[in-house]
């Protein structure tokens, strides 16, 4: 399945056939899942509904208590052109985020305030990844995407009025609360063990999350990405123009 993957579960199924963001070109029913062909019509694709055995459905399934339902997707085309820094945005740069439940769930969070672009550094875990694509829980495809190697990319966009601000605890650092209001800012999210890379480190300027270190080492990358997009939206939710 050339630039094809799989979302399973019934809801991530829906969610993605009603967006429209991903064109579905199959979906798969396990045979007494006791789903039919009209459970599956979506107004933006018309995909083609198989039935499938129990045997030959689980051979596809990646969870061992699958919900009888699969789509094949197709991988849509990265970005090409950075969008320019209009004050209207907000990109999500990830920086070597490994694991396949914290990418999902960073994803599914940006989609939901609205990031216009999530940059993936090299060694980002696959966007297409089984764990990855039920995690963003239908989310897949919404937000565009473009990778390449995380340091060349924001010293580029920087230049271009773009202004990245590292998730990194610091001596320099700000609080997170900084960010309120901001425009056009890269939020970059570090690796899970080891944070923001060394290459980044001190190029760009860095915010931090107020808590208890003495008790907690770090907070997780998702948690971390969620909360510091809510404050940068912080503004257009109080006015509800999210």
């Amino acid at each position: 399945m050339e630039k094809q993957f799989l979302i399973e579960g019934y809801r991530a199924v829906n969610q993605a056939g009603e967006s429209g963001a991903l064109k579905l070109s199959a979906i798969i029913i396990e045979s007494g899942a006791g789903y039919s062909p009209s459970d599956f019509e979506f107004e933006a694709s018309r995909p083609d509904i198989f039935e499938a055995g129990s045997g030959d459905f689980q051979k596809l399934a990646d969870t061992q208590s699958s919900q009888g339902v699969i789509a094949v997707a197709q991988i849509p085309d990265e970005l090409q052109d950075y969008p320019n820094a209009d004050g209207t945005g907000t990109i999500l740069a990830l920086d070597d985020i490994s694991d396949p439940g914290n990418m999902g769930s960073i994803y599914r969070t940006a989609a939901w305030y609205g990031v216009q672009l999530i940059l993936l550094g090299e060694n980002c875990v696959d966007l297409y990844n089984p764990k990855v694509v039920r995690s963003t829980a239908g989310a897949t495809g919404s937000i565009p995407v473009k990778s390449g190697s995380m340091d060349e990319v924001l010293t580029e966009l920087n230049s271009e009025g773009w202004h990245p601000v590292l998730m990194d605890l610091n001596p320099g650092a700000g609080p997170v609360s900084e960010l309120s209001g901001r425009q056009n800012v890269i939020l970059v999210i570090g690796n899970e063990a080891h944070g923001i890379s060394e290459a980044l480190k001190n190029k760009f300027e860095s915010v931090y999350i107020p808590g208890r270190p003495a008790e907690v080492e770090s907070l997780n990358a998702a948690v971390s990405a969620g909360i510091a997009m809510h404050v940068l939206q912080s503004e257009k939710i109080t006015a509800g123009k999210l």
